[in-house]
């Protein structure tokens, strides 16, 4: 008898789990929790489904995809059912392996479906939950328009490689210039397009007009270089050697605007056209 129980003592008997399953039973109350607080209302799921990426779900509510609900609601099934039967339930048992399998794989189900930023603030771009989008892609569209033109104001278009502009400031080619010109032509139609339809054009055919005028955008910013100044440089030497000149023979010049005059005879003898 004593061998024997020295036998169990040491390699059988093991300690109690009281006190984990307790923890896990805690942790599964407060994802409980946080799940019908932050998607159920009076026990009713609060995420509609919308196959149009939400554009006619106003930007207050919450929306997925119903196959992405459907995975959702029969996770979170299988997830209260085994914690009510363990809690519950006499004739039901789960190790507690098996009971923290069980929550393992229903907050991997819920991060996936409900996944927001650090700091609470949005939903990020994984999660299958998302804030409604009704209005949104045509205000969204119309900022990147705007942008783009102000782009093509700014930035001059040099045929000389950037000779004729300033070292401070960028250039592009004509056909750069062209190319974003036609995209902002391009996502002008398109605003008005979805503008008209905003509630049953796709939110990823939306999200596209915006990339391709952003896009547009970037390549037109990549493709900008710096001035040379080189012909500011040119009209300051041309002007020395005019002046030098002009000395030796006893006319002084004087420059305004580009425009070289003989002073004692008052004409002009080169006019800068830059």
């Amino acid at each position: 008898m004593a061998a024997a129980l020295a036998t169990f003592t040491d390699e059988t008997a093991k300690a109690g789990l009281e006190e984990e399953f307790t923890a896990l039973n805690t942790a599964f109350a407060e994802l409980n929790r946080n799940v019908t607080t932050a998607v159920y209302e009076n026990d009713t799921l609060k995420v509609v489904a919308s196959a149009i990426g939400g554009v006619e779900v106003e930007t207050g509510n919450l929306w997925a995809t119903a196959a992405d609900i459907a995975t959702f609601e029969a996770a979170y099934l299988a997830f209260t059912t085994i914690n009510d039967e363990q809690t519950n339930d006499d004739t039901v048992y789960y190790s507690l392996a098996e009971y923290q399998e069980a929550y393992n794989t229903f907050e991997t189900a819920w991060n996936a479906f409900y996944a927001r930023n650090d700091d609470n603030s949005a939903f990020v771009s994984e999660s299958q939950v998302q804030y409604g989008m009704e209005g949104k892609y045509p205000a969204v569209l119309r900022t990147a328009i705007d942008a783009a033109e102000a782009l093509v104001s700014a930035t001059p278009v040099s045929t000389v490689n950037g000779d004729d502009i300033a070292t401070t400031d960028e250039w592009v080619t004509q056909a750069v210039q062209t190319a974003l010109n036609s995209a902002i032509t391009t996502a002008e139609a398109r605003h008005t397009e979805i503008s008209v339809d905003n509630t049953t054009i796709s939110g990823i055919i939306m999200q596209g007009y915006i990339d391709d005028i952003n896009d547009a955008i970037d390549t037109f910013n990549n493709a900008k270089q710096d001035g040379t100044g080189a012909n500011a440089t040119a009209l300051i030497d041309f002007k020395t050697t005019l002046e030098n000149a002009y000395k030796a023979i006893g006319h002084p010049i004087t420059e305004s605007n580009g425009i070289i005059t003989v002073a004692n005879f008052n004409a002009t003898v080169y006019q800068w056209r830059p």
